[in-house]
């Protein structure tokens, strides 16, 4: 993936660099690449089975391929460009640095983001003490996923190395090396169970000449955090956003004060160019004996030395949310578990299939995790659960996969490739093997936006608008009706917002509040629909046993009256607002940004005249000849008659509105004038549904598990709330 994404698409656009070759053990995905980006390049599976001349190579192979790899091309005299991380133990780390000495040649180490000009400014700053000495300091990244490996080694521990803090987090330790040095002490906390962490939480300490600080370092791929550096230091914090951005400076004691620093004259590294292609000619220098490689095997080492030491020092992540009593809520006794069962679950890495796999293991029943990438699998892959890479939209791959399995979950998110034919492969296969239940997961938004309060029962026509996410859903639940009619015995579950611990949809809220893009609508009175996640895992439950399955929709949620202002008050502990929520009435949420002009001929005749119109028209000589003999008459024409003729076709000047008005652009917003209850009667009836966990309780749940991800209250809290403001 890397070498696909990145490192090719650097080398062609690099003016330094030729492509010979492409080694990979799997010959059609190397073909495949060649194809992709029109290149005639010699294919082999290794190595030695290129016969080409070569100066160097990029070895972009699973982390623990590097050493072997990089052996091999050394013995050839072939100078290394090594993804990170150099290796995945300290011991291979060194036998590289061996290598470059034993055969001289340059091994240079592909930590792209020291490419960048921030991160060199920020160094020298640091050097110069110019902010005055350093306090502690406080890194973050975090995102729902990340990239995904096509041998899927980022889920296997051994081939990675570790979890995060290998796959992501060694950026950042290469950077800190390089503005700190090497730590004294440190040490790190995760999520581990087997596999590699999904959320680490490591700490460092520094004593150095006249400083003695403290570090932190945040980094997870099971939800957003905003990516950042803060160092306070005796003068203020610098902070330092993402990797492109310019380092900022708050002087302490100026709170509304921020200061943009940039440096002055011609900057390291040319701007616009990738830091993987500045990177790769920073290696092509070496290679020519210019200089040595910006980050060389040695520091590539040091690195590695760095995240021995922390996984040395490693402890458990307290997580009092995982093994709850809602993972071993049991169903009622009159339900009885179908024998031989065996759950196959389709999109088994999103929110609520990751959350069933984990209750159903717990109940000790089989299941199967099909999953489309490996990206967004950590938090099945922390607890080395077995996975099967599936694309949906292939029939063959769904057979292979579905074969053994006695029931079925469909989670599957994506395109409309995805969701509908994808969703009939699912159907006709799970028909073809004989599939004793197919659990559907649908959504309110098939009634659209703004239903009538006929929409409190299932039986409400289903209107989404066109092309909508609702119109979507809809043809799905219309194939497993059919399906269902046809003999496979099919539930559908409607389902609102789910909430709940890991809630996309509740971070999202909370991040439109923090950012001013949200209101309450007349004050929160309006009604909110909502379901935990754990509930929504209750309610497949029941519907993988239930006897009655009638193949159309039942809504499931958390049962009681909440309204949106309910629902935001449970949140405000979690924001630190300045100033109170704003709330603006159903009127002017309905109306952002005031009324569309309406269309007309004459309108439209107007725009035909612009300028932006003429410029475009201008793109064409014959065109363009055209005007500048009709601008050459015009000329002739006396200065009142041209000021008519111009304002004939062009009308009089026209001011556009700017309102100062505070806007709201929140999807949130709109969700707000619903205005209707979806009540879960039918699936009370037909599957025995009713929630288990209480709003009150899931609320509680979810903000416990919010506040200790983000280290709300913490030590490291004041320096990561920095980067919220």
């Amino acid at each position: 993936m890397a070498a696909d994404i990145l490192h090719l698409p650097a080398a062609l656009a690099s003016d330094l660099v030729e492509i010979v070759a492409i080694v990979d053990p799997a010959g059609n995905r190397a073909s495949g690449l060649a194809r992709r980006y029109g290149l005639d390049v010699e294919i082999g599976g290794t190595i030695d089975d290129i016969h080409t001349a070569i100066d160097g190579v990029i070895i972009a192979t699973p982390n623990n391929a590097h050493k072997p790899v990089a052996a091999a091309c050394a013995r050839r005299g072939l100078h290394c460009l090594i993804e990170k991380p150099l290796a995945t133990s300290t011991a291979d780390g060194e036998e590289i640095c061996n290598l470059q000495r034993e055969h001289n040649v340059t091994i240079a180490v592909g930590y792209a983001t020291r490419f960048r000009n921030s991160v060199v400014l920020l160094k020298e700053l640091l050097d110069a003490r110019h902010f005055g000495s350093i306090r502690r300091f406080h890194f973050q990244e975090g995102s729902v996923g990340g990239w995904g490996a096509a041998s899927g080694f980022n889920l296997d521990r051994a081939a990675m190395g570790g979890g995060v803090l290998v796959g992501t987090g060694t950026h950042f330790l290469d950077r800190m090396l390089y503005w700190f040095g090497l730590p004294e002490e440190c040490e790190m906390a995760d999520d581990s169970s087997g596999g590699p962490e999904a959320h680490c939480l490591a700490s460092v300490h520094y004593r150095r000449a006249g400083e003695c600080f403290d570090g932190t370092i945040c980094i997870l791929r099971l939800f957003h955090l905003k990516t950042g550096l803060v160092i306070e230091t005796e003068d203020g914090c610098v902070i330092l956003e993402g990797y492109a951005s310019p380092p900022v400076f708050r002087p302490r004691g100026s709170p509304s004060l921020e200061m943009v620093l940039r440096p002055r004259g011609t900057p390291p590294f040319p701007e616009g160019v990738s830091s993987f292609q500045l990177q790769l000619e920073d290696f092509v220098a070496a290679c020519r004996g210019q200089r040595k490689p910006l980050v060389d095997a040695e520091q590539g080492l040091a690195s590695l030395r760095l995240l021995e030491k922390l996984y040395a020092n490693r402890t458990a992540l307290a997580e009092p949310w995982r093994g709850s009593a809602a993972q071993s809520m049991a169903l009622p006794a009159s339900i009885r578990t179908p024998p031989s069962l065996k759950v196959g679950i389709f999109g088994a890495s999103g929110f609520v299939g990751a959350t069933l796999l984990e209750r159903l293991r717990h109940r000790g029943i089989d299941t199967v995790a099909m999953i489309h990438t490996t990206g967004n699998a950590w938090r099945l892959a922390r607890a080395r659960t077995p996975m099967k890479l599936v694309d949906i939209r292939s029939p063959s791959e769904v057979a292979v996969a579905m074969r053994g399995c006695t029931h079925i979950v469909n989670c599957t998110r994506g395109d409309d490739a995805t969701m509908i034919a994808g969703l009939r492969n699912l159907l006709d296969e799970a028909r073809r093997q004989q599939i004793q239940r197919f659990v559907h997961l649908s959504s309110i938004a098939v009634y659209g936006t703004r239903p009538g309060p006929e929409a409190a029962g299932e039986d409400s026509p289903a209107r989404p608008a066109s092309g909508s996410y609702g119109a979507l859903k809809l043809r799905q639940d219309e194939l497993v009706a059919r399906a269902h009619r046809n003999g496979l015995s099919c539930v559908v579950l409607c389902l609102p917002n789910i909430s709940g611990v890991y809630s996309g949809f509740v971070c999202s809220v909370i991040e439109d509040i923090r950012e001013g893009r949200f209101a309450l609508v007349e004050g929160g009175r309006m009604p909110i629909n909502i379901v935990d996640v754990d509930n929504v895992v209750y309610a497949i439950e029941l519907a993988l046993a239930a006897e009655n399955a009638d193949g159309s929709r039942m809504f499931i949620t958390d049962g009681d009256d909440i309204t949106w202002g309910h629902f935001v008050d449970q949140l405000l502990p979690l924001i630190e607002l300045s100033e109170p929520l704003p709330t603006i009435s159903a009127e002017a949420a309905a109306t952002p940004g005031g009324e569309r002009r309406r269309a007309s001929v004459g309108r439209a005749l107007v725009h035909l005249m612009s300028s932006e119109v003429r410029g475009a028209l201008r793109a064409d000589p014959l065109i363009e000849k055209c005007e500048q003999s009709a601008r050459a008459l015009v000329e002739w024409l006396p200065d009142r008659l041209q000021e008519r003729l111009r304002s004939s076709l062009g009308g009089p000047v026209r001011v556009p509105k700017v309102t100062t008005q505070r806007l709201f652009q929140s999807r949130y917003m709109e969700q707000q004038l619903r205005g209707v209850v979806h009540r879960s009667q039918r699936a009370a009836q037909l599957i025995g549904y009713t929630p288990r966990i209480q709003f009150a309780d899931s609320m509680a749940r979810f903000r416990s598990w919010y506040t200790a991800s983000n280290g709300i209250g913490s030590e490291r809290w004041p320096l990561a709330k920095q980067l919220l403001h």
